[in-house]
């Protein structure tokens, strides 16, 4: 699947609100990092296990009948319905909204 470059959303870092564009990086091995887009990279660099920058959720995914579901390492789970559309990944938040992420 590849990387694929989320909206921009605030999320909690260092203890504070930062407001960044994310980046999704699925591997073929049903690894998954999801993070700022150089903190992804670099984690993606050490495929060993969980990274261990803490600005990088880390995780397994898997999809079954237009569901997306990630096992995140920290125990949770992100279940999402989606759609490809071109060269964009739509999914459905838990709030019913559109998140769209586009592929690099």
């Amino acid at each position: 699947m590849g990387y694929w470059y989320g909206e921009s959303i605030p999320i909690p870092i260092g203890g504070r609100m930062v407001n960044s564009r994310f980046t999704y990086l699925f591997l073929d091995s049903g690894q998954m990092y999801m993070g700022p887009e150089a903190a992804v990279e670099k984690a993606a660099k050490n495929q060993q296990g969980t990274a261990l920058d803490s600005e990088v959720r880390t995780g397994t995914w898997t999809v079954e009948d237009g569901v997306l579901l990630v096992k995140w390492d920290n125990g949770a789970n992100t279940k999402r319905r989606y759609r490809i559309n071109g060269n964009a990944m739509e999914m459905l938040n838990n709030k019913g909204k559109v998140v769209t992420a586009y592929q690099r």
